[in-house]
């Protein structure tokens, strides 16, 4: 009974932990696509300018700094799924 406290806390922080990431995921996303409107709204001046190769750029950095956010909020999602699991079997054998 009192091994079950700790566990609900602990699911209780990574929760929020990863609640927090994939926020930052989903703001980071809502960057890029920012970055492609203003890409696509100002096309004809881009290709004037040349700086569509600074634009690509633009949008691969944004991307890249997505998707490792992504990846790290998937790490910590796995671990708390799993570790939702050990604790559901431990508490399973302590009362079970």
């Amino acid at each position: 009974m009192l091994l079950t406290f700790p566990l609900i806390v602990l699911a209780r922080v990574l929760r929020e932990f990863i609640r927090k990431l994939s926020k930052k995921s989903q703001d980071q996303l809502a960057g890029a696509n920012v970055i492609v409107e203003e890409t696509l709204q100002s096309i004809s001046v881009l290709n004037r300018s040349q700086m569509s190769l600074f634009e690509v750029v633009r949008y691969r950095k944004s991307l890249t700094e997505v998707v490792n956010t992504a990846v790290h909020a998937a790490k910590y999602r796995g671990l708390f799924i799993s570790f939702s699991i050990f604790a559901l079997f431990l508490v399973g054998i302590v009362w079970g």
